[in-house]
């Protein structure tokens, strides 16, 4: 394949990367938003209020320290492509962002699943019906 090719395919890999991480944090803050505005529908105890925003605060300092390593590969990335740097050092790069983003959805998982173990029975019905609704 002529190197015109490869760093054609690696631009547009750089884009969608670009383009799913702007896509990912909108939604993640969206969800986090939303289950503290439907406080009153679901009938939060002020307890379940207060547990609710130290885990999302909590996820949020973990998904700032992780969004941060994949600005700097991401950096490093479009250096190595503008400079057609080498090939193994763009794969490497390329492995490592999508290695990020996979911490940062399991993150993203455990932080909902914490949630989800605070909420009773009945305000779990009620939250999927509303996230049925809303998203």
């Amino acid at each position: 394949m002529s190197n015109i090719l490869k760093i054609f395919y690696l631009i547009l890999i750089i884009l969608f990367i670009v383009a799913s991480s702007h896509a990912q944090e909108t939604k993640k803050e969206k969800i986090f938003k939303n289950i503290l505005d439907f406080k009153n529908e679901l009938q939060l105890t002020k307890d379940q209020i207060e547990d609710i925003k130290e885990i999302t605060d909590e996820f949020k300092l973990k998904e700032s320290k992780i969004s941060k390593e994949i600005q700097t590969h991401e950096a490093k990335l479009k250096e190595l492509l503008y400079k057609e740097g080498d090939i193994i050092e763009i794969i490497k790069e390329i492995r490592e962002i999508y290695k990020l983003k996979g911490e940062l959805i399991v993150e993203e998982f455990l932080t909902a699943r914490k949630i989800d173990a605070i909420l009773t029975a009945e305000q779990k019905k009620k939250w999927k019906e509303i996230r049925d609704k809303k998203f």
